[in-house]
């Protein structure tokens, strides 16, 4: 339970010019979830005089990418801009977040999807509101994967953790929005009604978790992977954690 400890980043400034993504920390791109934000050149997760050699407890960036169900159409997304430090468990939450993108209209739904990136690499997506099912998938925790310095990979951890078998789905997808299900990665997520939300909205907020795993750009050991709630058996998540 100890391992257990994170820090948590408040919501970040708001601008609504997407120029200034890659010169201004701790952002985001657009006001509204309906503005438009697409760049001409993609110059992935960086923040001004960011270098992509990871070193332990380096601020390294982290984005948050909110999109529809395929994100390569071109069409409107939402990032946050974070800066944690190299191999801190961290976690990142945008308050209000469940009534801005699951109750409220915008140009993301049916199905919206969320992905992590640092530097150019990006994760897989995950749904987080899947408007057919009336379903949320609010637990994500993305493992950045390191070595010698360089950002190789980003998968996500998994999240069926956290609910009964029967509430267990498919809920990975790339890039483009085709569904990718293997036993060789976490592919499932917990589904969680927009009515069981609608209890306790906070539960169901837009967050994230990162952990990393790998070495840095000296040779040292990243190891926060090892305190991920995947380390640990469903019973125990649910017991300790309230989930």
């Amino acid at each position: 339970h100890n391992r257990h400890k994170w820090s948590t980043v408040p919501r970040p400034a708001i601008t609504t010019t997407c120029a200034m993504l890659n010169r201004l920390l701790l952002t985001i791109c657009t006001l509204l979830l309906t503005t438009s934000c697409v760049e001409a050149t993609w110059q992935g997760c960086t923040f001004d005089n960011s270098t992509e050699d990871v070193a332990r407890l380096k601020q390294t960036p982290i984005c948050l990418v909110l999109s529809g169900g395929n994100f390569t159409a071109g069409t409107n997304y939402t990032r946050w801009l974070f800066t944690p430090k190299a191999d801190e468990y961290s976690h990142f939450k945008i308050p209000n977040s469940f009534q801005e993108i699951v109750v409220d209209e915008n140009d993301f739904k049916p199905e919206v999807s969320v992905h992590v990136e640092s530097f150019k690499v990006l994760s897989q997506m995950r749904r987080f509101y899947d408007e057919a099912t009336a379903s949320v998938f609010p637990y994500l925790t993305a493992i950045v994967d390191v070595d010698e310095g360089e950002v190789v990979n980003i998968s996500w951890d998994d999240a069926c953790l956290f609910c009964d078998a029967s509430e267990c789905r498919e809920n990975t997808y790339l890039v483009g929005g085709t569904a990718v299900i293997s036993n060789e990665i976490n592919s499932k997520g917990c589904a969680v009604s927009v009515n069981d939300c609608a209890a306790d909205t906070t539960k169901c907020d837009l967050s994230v978790y990162v952990v990393w795993t790998g070495t840095d750009s000296n040779g040292k050991l990243l190891d926060s992977v090892n305190g991920r709630f995947g380390a640990f058996g469903g019973s125990t998540i649910r017991e300790q954690f309230g989930f």
